[in-house]
């Protein structure tokens, strides 16, 4: 009879473990998984960076909207392939104009779904874009 009692009550807490650990599951929501956490471009040019929805409970089947989540400086844009009804991945864009200055900044990546927001940093890196050197022919 102790035995029977015994294996009875280990079995109950196998099966309240297995619950939590479900639940536990459950609870994650989603985050933001950028390729690289950093990207140089020259002033002038464009970079691609491939960003990735990694989701759990109830929001796995949900469409998200990207978006900014910081303020971009003068001649930086940025875009997103796409920006809504995302499932999965999206191409991020980064452009910048030959006026953008040189400089590190960060830009803030954001996600919505189910009006839950989650949101990453990625450093920009925007060199000079004019040749180191200009080589000029004398014999025309």
């Amino acid at each position: 009879m102790k035995k029977l009692i015994l294996s009875v009550i280990a079995l109950i807490g196998l099966v309240q473990f297995e619950s939590k650990a479900q639940t536990k599951s459950e609870r994650f929501d989603y985050k933001l998984e950028i390729a690289s956490d950093a990207i140089q471009l020259k002033a002038g040019s464009a970079a691609q960076v491939d960003l990735n929805l990694v989701r759990g409970g109830r929001y796995k089947n949900r469409e998200a909207t990207l978006g900014l989540s910081s303020g971009l400086p003068a001649g930086l844009t940025v875009n997103y392939e796409p920006a809504v009804n995302v499932m999965e991945k999206s191409l991020i864009t980064i452009s910048s104009t030959k006026e953008t200055k040189p400089g590190v900044y960060y830009v803030g990546i954001k996600a919505t779904i189910l009006n839950t927001i989650k949101s990453t940093l990625l450093k920009v890196e925007v060199k000079d874009g004019l040749a180191e050197t200009a080589v000029t022919s004398v014999n025309e």
